[in-house]
């Protein structure tokens, strides 16, 4: 069986704030939906809180959360911020030559000049220089990905594709163009989700099997 190893850079996180496994109950959001059809009478046949495709999305793979506050204060001219961390990574002894500053950034000729970000957002990307590494498995690699349906709306994290050993940094579009915003410690970031690393075969093709064809009527 493959097994994926996380590992990190301050020991203490192994027990206070882990990689963790996605879990749906864990999202403030859902467990609302849930009230909300646990308190229905009659309780109709078909609801969002027992849709398959949201469930399983959101209880695939695992979540990297902030290990600490941190605070982004973007100034009104879509470019530039300020950042402020609970904890410097940079001066922890020992480690923080290797780690920097937990918040850093890339340029706007780096992603924004080529690929253009919906409204509202910043085009530097806030970067979360993580503590943490893992290690994929060989044959299969890790979709580093935004949290599906994530209850914190200011950011939204981009997508990539990990392989072998690597740091699980994590690149984040920034939302909010004006202001101050504390990230919690513990708000979800991003969210891995392990695939095999492989081609397969593939068609195009119409469905002339009318029998086919009812049984997928059926399930819309």
């Amino acid at each position: 069986m493959p097994s994926v190893k996380f590992s990190t850079f301050i020991p203490e996180l192994t027990e206070l704030m882990p990689i963790k496994k996605a879990k749906i109950n864990d999202f403030a959001w859902y467990q609302r939906m849930v009230q909300e059809f646990q308190a229905m009478h009659p309780r109709p046949e078909s609801h969002t809180s027992r849709c398959p495709g949201i469930i399983s999305i959101c209880n695939q793979g695992w979540i990297q959360c902030a290990y600490q506050d941190f605070s982004i204060t973007t100034r009104g001219d879509g470019i530039n911020f300020d950042w402020r961390t609970e904890i410097d990574q940079a001066a922890l002894p020992t480690i923080g030559s290797i780690l920097k500053d937990y918040i850093s950034y890339h340029t706007q000729s780096q992603l924004f000049r080529f690929n253009r970000f919906k409204k509202a957002t910043l085009e530097t990307i806030v970067k979360i220089q993580s503590p943490w590494m893992v290690e994929v498995p060989e044959g299969y690699c890790l979709i580093s990905m935004p949290v599906p349906y994530n209850d914190n709306n200011h950011f939204t994290a981009l997508h990539g594709i990990i392989k072998d050993t690597n740091w699980l940094n994590i690149q984040l579009m920034w939302h909010t163009l004006s202001g101050e915003i504390v990230i919690t410690k513990g708000t979800p970031l991003c969210q891995y989700v392990l695939v095999k690393d492989e081609s397969v075969d593939w068609t195009v093709e119409p469905i002339d099997d009318r029998v086919t064809l009812m049984k997928l009527l059926a399930m819309k």
